[in-house]
């Protein structure tokens, strides 16, 4: 790209873009940076891993000169225009053509999937192999020994979990598969879940518990605003127009039912001991999962309400009065087998816990898994704040949005904030989207967050 400032919060610059396979002759590349069209990034707060898609116009028939067979590796560089030394780039393996598209007699593009290396590494793997130690310490030492990548060690992204040291035993299982049993199990004291996912700004993993999500301050000092006024500005330098917001809609909003049928706002779980025949057995009520929260400062009730309608009477004939709190809508029973070994060794089961306590973090933890699925925000928003190469951008993190109610008789300068599209915001997915023929990025963000703002007295 030529220009050398930016001048519009959406341009990039494409620095390289090269293929390499372990077949090539050693050191070869082909460059490709000059037919590549288009390419797709996706972040997810629940994998560790990205996954993506790119464009290339062949017009010279490259990709029969390579023979492409679906291990060949494309590398990504990119940065501000202003910024060239200050790179992002990322490795990823295109798996599988997706689509071929001719064009004329002479070109076509051909559109691949691809995926971050570190997938198709994990893939290929079986491991039978037995782990002991915290849930964190496990995770970092399959990462470390049969990845070959490692945590990061930032700024701090989690606590200790709360649960003691486990063992895992892995019948032929892969690294991720390892990992997702780890996760399951760990939580922190108020039961909040943990999360490994990658970013494009770092080829370490990261590890987060959301209770220290939630707890971090929003990456933005100034909100992103939704405002087709100001969008439509020219005048806006690009440092101002980065933080407009193009396009906002709602996702999974207020599907109170669900969530009861799923048994997030009040059921009853018990544990079988099945060789002993002891059963753990308590209520899970979210309404006493929101006053721990509180009380430890997870969520502060000054600032926000809870998303469950409590005085909703589900029985409107109002023969039965109780609210919705007050019925048990599922059932969780679940068999856990003993510690089988050794007492000296102070190692629990994978699924066994030593009170009811730790099982009732479970249910925290699939309760405010759940919740972030039912109060969703989607933008789509200018690339730049997402281009520094800078993790507080990155899934995981938070953004602070500004939106306003939709009321056509108020003046503009009178428009009312809304609450329900506005305050502080967990970005769960990302979607960067690089137009490399025109080098725009722009980003859509799907962004969660487990309670809504209060509205300012």
């Amino acid at each position: 790209m030529s220009t050398n400032n930016v001048i519009s919060p959406e341009d990039f610059r494409l620095n390289k873009v090269y293929i390499t396979a372990d077949r090539f002759s050693r050191g070869k590349t082909i460059d490709v940076t000059n037919i590549t069209i288009e390419f797709n990034i996706y972040e997810n707060i629940n994998l560790p891993y990205l996954t993506g898609s790119i464009s290339f116009l062949d017009d010279s028939g490259l990709f029969d000169v390579a023979d492409f067979q679906g291990t060949e590796a494309v590398t990504i560089v990119v940065s501000l225009p202003d910024q060239p030394d200050n790179n992002i780039t990322k490795t990823f393996i295109l798996n599988s053509i997706e689509k071929t598209q001719q064009t004329n007699d002479r070109s076509a593009v051909l559109i691949f999937s691809m995926v971050e290396d570190v997938l198709f590494h994990n893939n290929v793997q079986a491991v039978s192999k037995t782990y002991d130690g915290t849930g964190e310490e496990i995770i970092e030492k399959i990462i470390n020994d049969k990845l070959n990548k490692k945590l990061y060690k930032g700024e701090q992204t989690f606590t200790n979990s709360f649960q003691s040291a486990f063992r895992i035993i892995s019948p032929y299982l892969s690294p991720f598969e390892i990992i997702k049993m780890a996760l399951n199990k760990m939580t922190t004291e108020n039961g909040s879940p943990y999360f490994l996912y990658s970013t494009i700004y770092s080829n370490d993993l990261i590890l987060a518990d959301l209770d220290t999500i939630l707890k971090s301050p929003s990456f933005n000092k100034l909100p992103y605003t939704y405002s087709q006024s100001n969008s439509n500005d020219k005048n806006n330098d690009p440092v101002t127009a980065a933080r407009s917001i193009y396009d906002i809609s709602l996702v999974n909003q207020e599907d109170t039912m669900m969530l009861s049928e799923l048994g997030i706002i009040n059921s009853f779980f018990e544990a079988y001991d099945i060789s002993n025949g002891d059963v753990y057995s308590t209520d899970f009520n979210l309404s006493q999962l929101y006053d721990k929260l509180y009380s430890t400062g997870i969520i502060d009730p000054n600032l926000s309400t809870r998303l469950i309608d409590y005085s909703f009477i589900p029985d409107q004939t109002k023969t039965d009065n109780r609210g919705l709190g007050d019925y048990r809508s599922k059932r969780f029973s679940l068999a856990v087998g003993a510690n089988t070994y050794p007492l000296e060794s102070q190692i629990n089961n994978w699924t066994s816990e030593t009170d009811i306590f730790s099982y009732i973090l479970r249910m925290n933890s699939y309760a405010l898994k759940t919740l972030l699925l039912k109060n969703q925000v989607k933008l789509y928003v200018p690339g730049m704040n997402f281009t520094h190469g800078d993790k507080i951008t990155s899934v995981g993190k938070n953004i602070d949005i500004l939106s306003y109610k939709t009321n056509v008789s108020i003046n503009i300068d009178r428009m009312e904030r809304d609450h329900k599209k506005s305050g502080k915001f967990l970005i769960t997915s990302k979607r960067h989207v690089f137009n490399a023929t025109e080098f725009k990025h722009n980003v859509s963000l799907t962004c969660s967050r487990i309670s809504n703002e209060r509205p300012a007295k």
